[in-house]
């Protein structure tokens, strides 16, 4: 397994992408990062083994992956995050605080 498999594959990961994006996370209610989200819209889940992030809120509704996330949050495109990650080994990816 790539180390892109076994990021999206870890809900733990996509946490920590949102929060660094500026989510609010408290438990089940995520607050989107991408919109002023008073009363938190968003929600993750699981998808064919993928955890994924989706926005319910009307004028939002994004939704996507940890390296969406990171694309949309940085201003850069999914393609040069995910070059950028299969030169960043995945301890370093997302270091612990």
């Amino acid at each position: 397994m790539t180390s892109i498999e076994s990021l999206r594959q870890d809900r733990g990961a996509l946490i920590r992408e949102l929060e660094a994006a500026g989510a609010s996370v408290r438990g089940g209610a995520i607050g989107c990062p991408f919109h002023d989200d008073r009363h938190p819209s968003a929600s993750v889940y699981e998808d064919n083994g993928v955890w994924r992030f989706r926005c319910h809120a009307q004028e939002c509704g994004f939704s996507g992956d940890l390296f969406d996330i990171r694309a949309r949050s940085q201003g850069r495109s999914v393609a040069d995050v995910l070059k950028r990650q299969t030169r960043t080994p995945v301890s370093s990816a997302n270091p612990s605080p």
